[in-house]
């Protein structure tokens, strides 16, 4: 704003008094008015919007607005314009209802001259300006007790930074705060290390240090370097601030302000402030601002010496504790040792005896299934049949017994490859199907698509889907309504298939054995196939897991992960 050539807005609908306030206006030399005209409320709010104005005198009678609400209209959409109500009414009380509600003054028109109107608007001015100024001044001073409060309550250093750059920011009105701490490198960097505000990768481009270079001549890097308050009143026109102003204009910065954060004799970093105004920080404001970073320097440093204090003392509470901590760690270690030892040669010397029974027993039940079938065939004779039938289920339950003991006796590393889940899950609900003497259909319900390809050994896991759904049909086979169902699902970077029955459920005891070794409470089995599943599902880097409730079912939850997401099949012997 020029004081010497001011632009005034007339809002007013009469002819005869807009020439009067204008003949008032144009016989002031000093200062010089620049007048526009307003007929209406509607044209007065559009003139604003498009042009710049340092006060607005108006008509509170106009076509389309009466009364006070004009002036609350036009203070809403332009706060930082004082208005001057000019009206024929002499009305003390409306004048002082115009005041309260943020008139600059209030004038009879006919009772004013050049000298009272100029006056009026020199004043309305002045006084907006100490208005904006105390507001300014106001939210610092709130800015400085939030800022004091933060750090009582911070909990840690980039914590305590980033709220007081929120607190700057946001009671100030600035543009982006943000605080840099100095590097003592060769290069003499400034690294930021908190910020708020309108920043969009500005810090990333700023390249700033607080050398003595070009580089280090801006606010920030003098600041840092001298310990004094530096900064940039126009962005624009300022040559120190050169290596910077594209970007910083393209942001809308205008200035800014650099305050050295001190301690011990020396500056460590610098609070900076922008705005989006040229020449935006007035002298109390800057004293308060200096006041705030002083404050941060010594908040710092106390977190600083806090936590160092309080990793002392944590220190110091381990050392303490350390050396029968590390006694009782040891014991447990060896003992735990020791029983892992005990329990891996009692499942190694299992796993060859198994083997060896598996391979001896297969012998006679393939010699006795191949007898049956030839009495089958020869005989002809259907009352043998029954007999015959019952040899052939004894012979499958048998192999499937030794199937799972040879599983047993060489549980080997995956052979990953690319395979569809969605597949194998509908291979093995078919297999199941159709191995049953159950007539109770599975319900599939696949949240994932029919092409959902994970890394996986396909033989490993239709074996695991298998068991837990031959384990399902065993559940369901005393309930007469007997339900099985099917789900699967996508969960971050994993795929999570649940087999649910409605069976007889399992009693907590169980519950927590279910995937121990040959633990099984089922009078044919050999209590492997869970232990198995759960090892090929770790193998496979998953987790399976099992909820039940006695006499409402089984949920057996098998996570398994998607793999590398380059498609490339990979196959891995051990």
């Amino acid at each position: 704003m020029d004081d010497n050539c001011l632009n005034i807005l007339i809002v007013e609908d009469n002819p005869g008094d807009l020439r009067l306030v204008r003949e008032f206006l144009g016989e002031s030399s000093a200062p010089v008015f620049k007048t526009a005209h307003a007929g209406r409320l509607c044209e007065a709010l559009e003139t604003l919007a498009k042009g710049s104005f340092d006060v607005v005198l108006l008509d509170l009678d106009l076509p389309d607005s009466s009364g006070l609400g004009a002036l609350e209209k036009i203070s809403a959409a332009k706060a930082e314009i004082p208005v001057i109500v000019l009206t024929g009414q002499s009305d003390e009380t409306l004048g002082f209802e115009a005041l309260r509600k943020s008139a600059g003054d209030y004038l009879v028109k006919g009772q004013i001259n050049t000298h009272l109107l100029t006056r009026s608007i020199r004043y309305a001015i002045e006084r907006r300006k100490k208005e904006k100024e105390l507001g300014v001044l106001n939210r610092a001073l709130k800015a400085h007790s939030d800022s004091s409060q933060a750090m009582l309550r911070a909990t840690g250093e980039a914590e305590y930074l980033e709220k007081v750059c929120r607190i700057i920011m946001e009671y100030c009105g600035h543009s982006m705060v943000w605080v840099g701490f100095a590097e003592n490198d060769k290069n003499k960097a400034i690294r930021p290390v908190a910020q708020a505000g309108f920043e969009d990768g500005y810090l990333k481009t700023l390249n700033v240090t607080w050398a003595d270079t070009g580089l280090g001549r801006g606010p920030t890097g003098t600041a840092i370097r001298t310990g004094k308050p530096g900064g940039c009143r126009n962005m624009l026109t300022d040559p120190a601030f050169a290596p910077w102003r594209a970007e910083a204009l393209k942001r809308g910065y205008a200035s800014s302000l650099a305050l050295p954060l001190k301690a011990d004799g020396g500056t460590f970093g610098a609070l900076t402030i922008y705005s989006r105004k040229t020449d935006a920080f007035s002298e109390r404001e800057t004293a308060l601002l200096v006041e705030i970073a002083d404050d941060l320097a010594f908040g710092t440093m106390a977190i600083r010496l806090r936590l160092e204090r309080e990793k002392v003392d944590e220190i110091l509470r381990r050392d303490n504790e350390t050396f029968e901590k590390q006694v009782r760690e040891r014991s447990r270690e060896l003992l735990y040792a020791q029983q892992e030892l005990e329990k891996a040669k009692r499942l190694s010397d299992i796993g060859t005896l198994a083997a060896i029974v598996a391979h001896e027993l297969r012998n006679p039940l393939a010699a006795i299934s191949m007898a049956a079938s030839n009495i089958r065939r020869k005989a002809g004779n259907p009352l043998l049949d029954r007999n015959l039938d019952n040899i052939d289920k004894k012979v499958t339950e048998s192999n499937r017994i030794i199937s799972n003991l040879l599983f047993y006796s060489r549980i080997r590393m995956p052979q990953f490859d690319t395979v569809d889940i969605s597949a194998i899950l509908e291979e093995c609900v078919d297999v199941a199907e159709s191995a049953s003497s159950l007539k109770v259909p599975v319900r599939m319900d696949l949240g994932i698509s029919k092409n959902t390809l994970i890394k996986a050994d396909p033989l490993q896991m239709k074996e695991v889907f298998s068991n837990i759904l031959n384990n399902a049909f065993d559940a369901v086979s005393s309930r007469p309504r007997g339900k099985i169902q099917v789900r699967a699902a996508e969960n971050g970077g994993f795929i999570n298939i649940r087999v649910e029955d409605t069976g007889v459920g399992i009693d907590k005891e169980t519950l927590g054995k279910i995937f121990e070794p040959f633990f099984t409470t089922k009078a044919k089995g050999t209590g492997l196939g869970l232990y198995v599943c759960q090892q090929i599902i770790n193998l496979h880097g998953g987790a399976i897991t099992v909820e039940s409730e006695p006499g409402k079912g089984t949920v057996f939850s098998v996570n398994l992960p998607r793999g590398p997401e380059n498609g490339e099949k990979k196959n891995t012997d051990h």
